[in-house]
């Protein structure tokens, strides 16, 4: 089995499903599981924790260095693809929320690498695009495009799913990955992303619970045909697992 993490930017796979990483996938390795991350946007002027770093070169080898740590850590097979991140465009913090990605020139070029990285793969996680960044939307319309009939399950992209409305696909269910007991493991994963995250960040991503989960969760969605096996596989549980009296959906 080869599981594509779909990344757009450094720390993104890290902060959003971290917990689910640090839990399962040395284990799943042990089964012949092979985990892929692949990041999109790595090329970049944001480091807004390293004001040491200032050219594009110096802060995309920063971010790449402490993503290639996280990978190692974790045993992920990196690939970094380098397209420009909007921080290269000269967007600020609201005009990357609403820019529109059907205009933007990256599209096709993001498509074409995601396309290409899709090849052989036998499961994507990608990012659901919660909060509207649009270099995560470009990202999803691209995994969207080109997956074909890969299985796709989506994570819910934090720090942006903290204060942002979730909007799942049509004819997608819930799957959650209690992450409670790797709490420690995620915040270490964490701080190795410096340029990017403060302890305070970190704590916030931490505190998340979806759907007033009773503990430290991560939420997937996939559609309603998601293989019950695989999920079983992968220890993802029904909302009943996890939250107090609700049904299992």
């Amino acid at each position: 089995m080869r599981v594509l993490f779909v990344s757009p930017h450094p720390d993104d796979i890290a902060l959003s499903i971290g917990g689910w990483v640090a839990a399962h996938t040395s284990r799943l390795a042990t089964e012949g599981w092979r985990f892929e991350l692949l990041t999109v946007f790595g090329s970049t002027l944001y480091a807004p924790y390293d004001p040491h770093v200032i050219t594009k070169e110096a802060v995309s080898t920063l971010r790449e260095r402490e993503d290639s740590d996280y990978a190692r850590r974790r045993g992920l097979r990196l690939t970094s693809l380098r397209l420009e991140d909007c921080s290269c465009l000269g967007m600020d913090d609201e005009e990357e929320l609403s820019a529109p990605e059907v205009s933007d020139l990256r599209q096709g070029v993001a498509r074409q690498l995601i396309a290409s990285s899709l090849v052989g793969i036998d499961l994507v996680i990608a990012p659901l695009a919660v909060g509207g960044h649009v270099d995560h939307r470009i990202v999803r319309a691209a995994v969207q495009h080109t997956a074909g009939t890969t299985p796709c399950l989506w994570y819910e992209d934090l720090p942006y799913a903290l204060r942002s409305p979730v909007k799942p696909p049509p004819a997608h269910r819930p799957w959650l990955a209690d992450t409670s007991g790797h709490k420690e493991a995620k915040r270490a994963d964490l701080e190795l992303y410096g340029s990017q995250l403060s302890a305070t960040d970190i704590t916030e991503v931490l505190a998340y619970r979806p759907d007033s989960a009773l503990v430290g969760c991560e939420r997937f969605w996939g559609p309603d045909c998601f293989p019950a096996e695989l999920a079983h596989q992968m220890a993802l549980a029904t909302l009943a697992t996890v939250t107090a009296n609700k049904e299992s959906l």
